[in-house]
């Protein structure tokens, strides 16, 4: 029969695939992946292995075919596949039981009291259920819910959930090649061969079946307007409303309220791990910025200590007014500081000789100094004779800040006094 069905495929130009375990898991993953339209069966196994689109009913002449949506089991009663599990834990399908006298309602409230993401929710279900179980004579919780109440009555079978059913769902054995289907013509000859050699049918019996078929094929099909494509937010809600069970409608309420906080609060929590993760970047550099200023800092002032340190090994020989030598290494700095001392030490010596010397001829008096050797040694005036072959320096000495008006105010002074 596998063959035949196979071979009566080809002749009517329709591809096919060979599932290698679950045909429910193969014909979901297809539609996963956009390969197909939809899957056409009446098991409700197939929302488990992930499928988006299902017809019910193709097959069915007493009953209309209904076409379901995986966003619409998500955006009316919050279930995702997960969920969708969890459900056929409690209720039961091809790979578990289901718990005896649980039934949808019932079923939604238990997933609406244990909240969680996977297994989760059964599993805190199990741990509850079993405390429970432990001292039955004891009272109920007064802050337990009526539902919670009820459950205590239900028997849950042992190692209640087991994970190997979940496993099966989320992780089937298909086929996940990704080629395109080739789609052909129907071979009527051949067909019509084949339903003489095994349906015992004459030619006019396989044409009276066919005709109808391919005069449908070949005819003209309407365009489809835009918003066919689309379904309004009031239809949703219209839908929405067609729960006539009060508790099934409250579960369904309180389950899709607490999947918007829980998203509300994932964000929260995203937003601010991302501002600390920013403080702390802002810190890293402001450590890094002080760092690398502190380190300039440092290599600047161990520089100096070493021209420091450098220049007072040098410069400390038997020489003129103070056994001050200037540096014989072409450093600016160290050249200046030498003269500027020597500078001090002249006009020290001059004004102890001469402390009578008005500021008016210091201004004027001018002495030069000569430079050996790169400025190796410096001497006075007198000195400029025995080495006039040499590069002299002008040096002037500086200019006092209050000038006369010093003598002026000591004489207002004294005549104050006097008076």
């Amino acid at each position: 029969m596998f063959l035949e069905s196979q071979e009566l495929l080809r002749l009517f130009g329709i591809p096919y695939i060979q599932a290698p375990m679950e045909a429910e898991a193969q014909c979901a993953i297809l539609d996963l992946t956009d390969q197909t339209s939809g899957t056409i069966t009446d098991d409700s196994d197939i929302w488990l292995f992930g499928a988006r689109h299902v017809y019910k009913n193709f097959f069915n002449k007493n009953k209309f075919v209904e076409y379901y949506q995986y966003v619409d089991f998500h955006n009316q009663l919050g279930l995702d596949r997960n969920k969708l599990i969890n459900l056929a834990y409690l209720l039961g399908s091809d790979y578990t039981e289901g718990i005896p006298t649980v039934g949808c309602v019932t079923a939604m409230e238990i997933l609406n009291e244990f909240p969680g993401h996977g297994l989760e929710p059964l599993l805190k279900f199990s741990e509850w259920w079993h405390e429970a179980q432990k001292n039955p004579k004891i009272r109920p919780n007064p802050y337990d819910t009526k539902v919670k109440k009820k459950l205590r009555t239900l028997q849950l079978t042992p190692g209640f959930p087991n994970p190997a059913v979940a496993e099966a769902y989320l992780k089937p054995v298909v086929d996940d090649s990704k080629g395109s289907f080739l789609w052909g013509k129907p071979d009527l000859d051949k067909i019509r061969e084949f339903c003489q050699r095994y349906f015992g049918w004459n030619r006019t019996k396989t044409d009276e079946s066919l005709f109808p078929v391919l005069k449908q094929l070949d005819a003209q099909q309407t365009q489809l307007r835009i918003d066919s494509f689309f379904r309004l937010a009031q239809q949703e809600k219209e839908d929405a409303k067609h729960i006539k069970s009060q508790r099934l409608n409250r579960a369904v309420t309180c389950m899709l309220r607490k999947e918007r906080e829980a998203a509300a609060s994932e964000i929260e929590a995203v937003s601010v791990a991302m501002e600390k993760e920013f403080e702390l970047l802002d810190k890293a550099k402001g450590k890094t910025q002080k760092r690398g200023i502190t380190n300039t800092l440092e290599e600047s002032s161990s520089l100096k200590r070493k021209r420091l340190s450098d220049s007072k090994g040098k410069n400390t020989c038997g020489g003129f007014l103070g056994e001050t030598c200037l540096s014989e290494s072409s450093d600016g700095s160290s050249s200046e500081d030498a003269e500027s001392s020597s500078l001090m030490n002249v006009q020290g010596r001059r004004a102890a000789k001469e402390p009578k010397t008005s500021a008016s001829d210091l201004q004027n008096s001018v002495k030069e100094a000569p430079v050996k050797n790169g400025g190796a040694t410096t001497s006075s005036s007198s000195d400029s004779d025995d080495d006039g072959g040499k590069e002299k320096m002008v040096l002037v000495t500086a200019r006092s800040v209050f000038g006369k008006k010093r003598g002026k105010l000591r004489r207002a002074r004294g005549r104050k006094r006097k008076t």
